[in-house]
């Protein structure tokens, strides 16, 4: 299957031991990892960490960019064409890519302060790649383990109406781990395959009250009391196969504490480099500042503070791979130059 045009049904993993436990974090990538395939899309791709445990070549005495962010900034398209590689040639000025995926704005904040603290010196900016799903991986967090050197969700379930969060035993992350070493070992079958994506695509009702009981999968994709997705008291979150957005309600205060939480791990960027000592520069691709939660937000962009936020046009269907999430080659060439042009048109000054 890996050779036809149903190459994107196929599972995507990366190599084993390239992620290792971590006490704060949960997860992280290892540090000097020598390579291995990451089966994505096809042909694999060689994969490496540096010292810092950052998918990137070593940083020496030069002035750098700090890179953060998830899936969107790690690359799922070969190297040398995500859209950091391409911006990085674009200014002249060496990005260090430490985007990891499946993370979120807490988990930054902090991975960043371990990196610069490392380095000794401060970067020239800081871009970080903003998701949609960066509230709920704040809300969770650490959200993530690792088995078999294999990143695991430990999330089992979050109680809607009051926002307790149970996470997997032992016993199950090593079930967990178990099934992805088996869905690692061929590709994952047509209707799984279609199935995730559908239910990513929003028509997530009629999904579940389409599989039966049970399926096996059904774990992994949502299980809902009173097969409500929205209304209902309890969600399993085993991925993300929801929009959180959606759950704003006024019986739930502890969304919006979870909301104001995140919120404040947004602002803590601030704090990497203080006294405007150079630019904080949000990505925003999804543009979700603009939805009515976060644009409370908007006061915190201020180009007096050194902070700015980038918003992104529509990308075209085209700019993504097919029957997943994420940018390909296209995409990704087209979001380094949004955000190039962006940096240019505000006159950011990225010098010692």
């Amino acid at each position: 299957m890996r050779d036809t045009q149903f190459e994107y049904l196929c599972n995507t993993a990366l190599p084993q031991d390239y992620y290792v436990a971590d006490d704060e974090l949960g997860f992280d990538l290892a540090k000097n990892y020598p390579g291995g395939p990451h089966e994505f899309k096809g042909p694999p791709e060689w994969v490496t960490t540096n010292r810092f445990g950052c998918y990137d070549r070593e940083l020496g005495d030069e002035p750098y960019i700090l890179v953060l962010g998830d899936d969107w900034s790690f690359g799922f398209a070969p190297e040398g064409k995500r859209w950091t590689d391409l911006l990085e040639r674009k200014l002249g000025i060496r990005l260090l890519k430490c985007a990891v995926p499946q993370v979120g704005t807490r988990w930054e904040v902090i991975k960043a302060h371990r990196i610069i603290d490392s380095i000794g010196r401060a970067p020239l900016a800081v871009l970080i790649q903003y998701g949609p799903e960066d509230v709920v991986d704040d809300f969770e967090f650490p959200r993530h383990g690792v088995a078999d050197g294999h990143a695991i969700n430990i999330i089992r379930t979050l109680d809607l109406a009051t926002g307790q969060v149970t996470r997997l035993t032992p016993a199950e992350i090593r079930h967990d781990a178990n099934a992805q070493a088996a869905r690692r070992s061929g590709c994952k079958s047509v209707l799984y395959r279609t199935l995730w994506f559908q239910l990513r695509e929003g028509r997530r009702q009629a999904l579940v009250a389409a599989l039966p009981s049970s399926e096996a999968t059904i774990q992994h994709m949502a299980t809902v009391r009173d097969g409500d997705l929205i209304s209902g008291n309890y969600l399993a979150l085993a991925a993300y196969h929801f929009n959180v957005w959606d759950f704003e309600h006024p019986d739930r205060p502890w969304f919006q504490a979870a909301l104001f939480n995140h919120k404040q791990n947004i602002r803590d960027f601030s704090l990497l480099l203080p006294d405007n000592a150079a630019p904080i520069i949000l990505l925003d691709p999804f543009n979700v500042f603009d939805k009515n939660l976060m644009k409370d937000m908007v006061g915190y962009f201020d180009k007096k503070k050194g902070t700015y936020r980038v918003s992104f046009p529509s990308m075209a269907q085209d700019e993504f791979w097919p029957y997943d999430i994420g940018w390909n080659a296209k995409g990704n060439a087209h979001a380094a130059n949004i955000i190039f042009d962006f940096i240019h048109y505000n006159n950011l000054k990225m010098s010692n």
